[in-house]
């Protein structure tokens, strides 16, 4: 516990005591407690074994990200806004900024700061907050019975393994930062996490929603990459109310055999970059890697692309989304130059 004011003693867990006889003010989690930048937190304060209970408080100091109000709703009044009306409080939130911060409150029993419910001095009380864990949080999915749901997060620390968790039981087999469950049914339906080091990511909910709507029409672009910072960029928007798995390629090598008057012009070797926005999302330098090739075989199929000659350094990935804005990224691997072609196809 972190006792600043030395007429408090520390009592049980969470509890801060007075003089004898006097209040005793409940705080839960106790101070410090533990927060973390973009995750929700809540911290309560009250106080109790008083003849007449607390009808205001004095709040100074804050929680960049964080709010104060009273359990009933009460907001913050006052010239200098540190007078809350109510008998118990709240600071709940998601924090904004990593650091330390403390906090000062003051229970009165009349409103508005007169009456003191105790002739002691305010407590303080500090919440840490840590840095994120991920850069990229997973993000809730629907998805119809029988289809295909992927996740995605990214840490902070890139040489650490992402784990991913079900409802908080860890999935056995399950690493990387991308989780696929393909297939979907009932049993699949719960609350998954990223793992870091034992730190969770946000909660993303996998739910099932076969009236749901989506659309996507099949999008192609094609031009020249020069060598340097330039690219080919293409982008594609999913509609509606649930998840859609699309195949994305960017075609190089492929391209002189589809059109020969494309040899020696076309791009050798692609890879491409997902973006949601700013969010980065996948990437994939060569279609085959991961033991992917059968897989992409049948969706090529299944979508009527061009199928790409095994062991050829073409890009693809197969990726379920949510309803967005996309944004495809294609550049020569070595900072070379050429032709490409960005396709994206609706699979289900």
């Amino acid at each position: 516990m972190c006792i600043r004011d030395s007429s408090f003693t520390a009592g049980a867990l969470g509890v801060f005591q007075a003089y004898s006889g006097a209040s005793t003010y409940v705080i839960s989690p106790e101070s410090p407690a533990d927060a973390a930048v973009g995750e929700n937190f809540e911290m309560t304060f009250s106080v109790e074994d008083t003849k007449n209970l607390a009808q205001s408080w004095k709040v100074q100091g804050s929680v960049p990200g964080l709010t104060f109000t009273g359990a009933n709703g009460e907001v913050l009044e006052g010239g200098n806004g540190d007078i809350l009306n109510a008998q118990s409080g709240v600071l709940s939130g998601v924090p904004s900024e990593e650091g330390n911060f403390t906090f000062a409150i003051r229970p009165y029993h009349k409103r508005n700061l007169t009456g003191d419910t105790t002739e002691t001095g305010s407590l303080l009380v500090t919440v840490n907050v840590a840095a994120p864990a991920f850069t990229l949080q997973p993000v809730s999915m629907a998805t119809r019975t029988g289809g295909r749901a992927q996740f995605f997060a990214t840490a902070v620390d890139t040489g650490a393994t992402v784990q991913w968790s079900k409802n908080g039981q860890v999935l056995g087999g399950k690493a990387g930062g991308t989780l696929v469950i393909d297939n979907v049914g009932a049993g699949d339906v719960g609350e998954y996490a990223a793992v870091v080091n034992s730190v969770s990511s946000s909660p993303a909910q996998l739910t099932i929603n076969d009236s749901g709507v989506n659309d996507l029409v099949n999008i192609s672009t094609r031009g020249y990459l020069e060598a340097g910072d330039r690219s080919l960029i293409g982008g594609f928007v999913i509609t509606g109310e649930v998840a859609k798995t699309v195949l994305v390629t960017a075609a190089g090598p492929i391209l002189p055999s589809i059109d020969s008057g494309l040899t020696g012009k076309n791009l050798a070797d692609p890879h491409m970059f997902l973006f949601e926005g700013l969010s980065f999302l996948n990437y994939n330098d060569n279609w085959g890697d991961g033991g992917q090739e059968s897989v992409l075989n049948e969706v090529f199929v299944q979508v009527g692309s061009q199928n790409f000659e095994s062991g050829s350094k073409d890009a693809a990935m197969l990726v379920t989304l949510n309803p967005g804005a996309y944004t495809v990224i294609v550049g020569g691997v070595g900072d070379t130059s050429g032709i490409a072609l960005i396709e994206a196809y609706q699979v289900d």
